[in-house]
């Protein structure tokens, strides 16, 4: 089986690659990723025969277009991730966010696409109420409208979405700014932490 992920080398794709390249079904990683925050985190892989890496941009439809050509099992996480750069750029979100992915869902020959997306795009809940898989998405920021527009051409061509609260933890491509690692880190580095 042979693997695309796109945004390949950042928080979550380091860590899928790793899982991927010990999976004996899987023959070949492919990474598309234009390292936007000059990450090093996927240079342990590239060891690996069965990784390949792509430096480039999921806008271009000439790279994407090979590349899906040869996949089987499709990740596209490539992403402006946030409302504050969302918002900074709202165009590079539509593109990066919502148009790469309707063009995978809509151009791969991959048995699976398999695309997570925020719980920004539950949007304001009222207070007392608890979101289910079955609330509705009414994303009121840049980041939750535009994750969401990919949704639905993933669902709708009959792949795979997963609604992600705030992931954290550790990877090749750590990052501060998730709210349990904030914490985290916080804690052992201050020795307390606030809640407001």
């Amino acid at each position: 089986m042979n693997v695309l992920i796109t945004g390949g080398a950042g928080y979550i794709g380091t860590v899928l690659t790793e899982r991927l390249i010990q999976d004996s079904q899987v023959d070949k990683i492919y990474v598309l990723d234009n390292l936007t925050y000059k990450q090093d985190g996927a240079l342990p892989f590239c060891s690996s025969p069965k990784y390949e890496f792509i430096y480039g941009d999921v806008r271009d439809r000439k790279v994407l277009s090979k590349l899906l050509e040869s996949a089987d099992l499709v990740f596209p996480l490539a992403a402006i991730v946030g409302f504050p750069a969302c918002d900074k750029d709202p165009r590079a979100a539509q593109e990066i966010n919502c148009d790469h992915v309707k063009y995978i869902a809509e151009n791969s020959s991959a048995k699976r696409v398999i695309y997570p997306n925020t719980n920004s795009g539950y949007g304001s809940v009222d207070s007392g109420s608890i979101c289910t898989e079955e609330s509705p998405l009414e994303p009121i920021s840049v980041n939750g409208k535009t994750k969401c527009e990919a949704e639905k051409y993933i669902l709708h061509n009959g792949h795979t979405s997963l609604r992600l609260a705030t992931v954290f933890g550790s990877s090749y491509r750590f990052r501060k700014d998730l709210l349990v690692n904030d914490f985290t880190l916080k804690a052992v580095t201050d020795g307390y932490v606030i809640l407001f």
